[in-house]
């Protein structure tokens, strides 16, 4: 019982880590390509 409860909010922080990624890596892109412009 205790295993899943840590497998599965490990798995929950990690998706929520990956959407983090997603979206630092969305909002850091703009900014590169408005400094050229």
């Amino acid at each position: 019982m205790d295993t899943l409860r840590i497998r599965s909010r490990r798995a929950e922080i990690e998706s929520r880590l990956s959407e983090l990624e997603q979206a630092i890596e969305i909002f850091s892109k703009p900014k590169v390509f408005i400094k050229p412009g």
